[in-house]
């Protein structure tokens, strides 16, 4: 009977594994869709259901705060990739997705306008305007920036209009 039982472990703890891949595949996938100010992000259009986000990309790691919304469906690939998906009313109000790595830098794709994670904030500033700390409420997209380079470190597309937290 104990090898049955081992058995059983070892094939539960390889069909998690094989779940758990999955999950992370398609969320890498989604990073590689087009992101659109105001719009969308890892192949995730805002006002999509939340339902429809956790069909889409798989059970998130975990359930956290959000500033902009009730509560954030956060996604963590291993490179220090963080996607998070702010949910209100049961919609998907605003994405946020945050590299802190140069190196992971490459799995997103750029804004509409060439911005992305990695370039220089002077970047964003040229490509959208002046703004003390890079929020974008009429084209409904904000960065943050990090490092001795300041850098953009991550990326947030909501709806066009939505107020600063």
């Amino acid at each position: 009977m104990r090898p049955f039982w081992i058995s059983f472990v070892l094939l539960a703890a390889t069909v998690s594994a094989a779940f758990a891949q999955e999950d992370l595949s398609a969320v890498q996938r989604a990073l590689r869709a087009p992101m659109i100010d105001g719009v969308a992000l890892a192949g995730l259009p805002l006002g999509a259901t939340e339902g429809a986000a956790i069909g889409m990309l798989g059970k998130p790691a975990s359930i956290v705060g959000s500033a902009l919304a009730d509560r954030t469906l956060r996604y963590e690939l291993a490179d220090a990739v963080v996607l998070d998906i702010h949910v209100g009313a049961g919609t998907v109000r605003a994405i946020s997705v945050s590299i802190p790595e140069a190196e992971a830098a490459g799995l997103l794709s750029p804004t509409s306008r060439g911005v992305a994670i990695g370039m220089a904030t002077s970047v964003v500033t040229e490509r959208y305007g002046a703004s003390q700390d890079l929020w974008y409420s009429t084209e409904g997209v904000a960065f943050n920036s990090d490092g001795p380079n300041d850098e953009v470190r991550s990326v947030t597309v909501f709806t066009r209009g939505m107020p600063r937290p």
